[in-house]
């Protein structure tokens, strides 16, 4: 079989992202959203989290694409290259539809990478939102872009190079699951 090369992935500059990172500074929802998780507004400058009232640029159908969400940049250098959308509602819809949204066309990166240095500890946890909670007590932290993510060859070599890797998954099912496979593809 022939392999396809695969298709160029959009990436934007960090200075795109300015007018979210002002919207979450004066938006009470999205502070509300980011005390009720425990993340400080200072985290969330440094981590360039951001806020839009809508997200129907990315689901224009949502049930909730009006209703305000957080968003989470995963950048590396100063080039975001993925963009995902947290409904300050939840993480589903009453019918079961995922309030955790992604921009198409764009790579599915660890988040935080920029954080893995060969002199320190690095801690890998679940999800955007627990990287910020960690980031806070000045642990070097990587997050997985969901439970099923297989790192790249790169971030793997990028994560063994760190001075000590510990997975710190969520306890259920799948957060477990999760670490196991990590465990067994960094061993």
């Amino acid at each position: 079989a022939v392999l396809e090369k695969d298709e160029p992935k959009i990436t934007f500059p960090l200075s795109a992202l300015a007018q979210a990172e002002r919207a979450l500074e004066e938006s009470d929802e999205g502070k509300q959203w980011l005390a009720s998780r425990g993340i400080t507004l200072d985290t969330a400058k440094k981590l360039h989290l951001g806020f839009v009232q809508s997200a129907s640029a990315v689901s224009p159908n949502h049930p909730w694409a009006n209703e305000g969400w957080i968003l989470f940049s995963s950048i590396q250098g100063d080039v975001v290259t993925l963009l995902k959308y947290r409904s300050i509602l939840g993480k589903k819809t009453p019918d079961g539809k995922s309030g955790i949204l992604r921009k198409s066309d764009m790579a599915t990166p660890l988040y935080n990478i920029d954080a893995i240095s060969p002199s320190q500890d690095i801690l890998v946890v679940e999800g955007e939102p627990d990287v910020a909670v960690v980031y806070q007590t000045g642990q070097a932290v990587v997050g997985l872009p969901n439970a099923g993510y297989t790192p790249s060859p790169d971030e793997r070599d990028k994560l063994l190079r760190a001075n000590a890797i510990y997975l710190a998954g969520d306890m259920d099912t799948v957060g477990r699951d999760s670490m196991k496979k990590l465990w067994a593809e960094l061993r």
